[in-house]
């Protein structure tokens, strides 16, 4: 079995950040804000990308990762460019998406 394919919203990521460029560093401040806007579902999926790019990497340290009661933090610059965008477009979409399902429906009666 192959383990570098068995997570296919990773690779679809990995894929698109292959084609785009290295994140500037309001990108960065942006997807650090992002972040903070995830939903719970988001959050979640955001950390599973990060622990199967570790397990991927051979990084049982996951990134430095500091665990703590209430989470788990991060350092954006520790993790490669790579993941960096992955994460970036990730945030992006799943932000996009939210905020589409959260528009309101008028719904009438006649």
């Amino acid at each position: 079995m192959d383990l570098k394919n068995c997570f296919p919203i990773y690779e679809t990521f990995k894929t698109k950040a292959d084609a785009f460029p290295k994140l500037t560093i309001e990108q960065k401040k942006q997807t650090i804000l992002d972040i903070k806007s995830l939903d719970k579902q988001g959050k979640e999926t955001l950390y599973m990308i990060i622990r199967h790019s570790a397990f991927l990497d051979r990084d049982e340290k996951v990134y430095g990762a500091k665990f703590a009661k209430k989470g788990v933090t991060f350092d954006l610059d520790s993790f490669s460019d790579d993941l960096q965008k992955i994460i970036h477009l990730f945030t992006t979409k799943h932000l996009s998406l939210i905020s589409e399902s959260q528009v309101p429906v008028e719904i009438v009666f006649s």
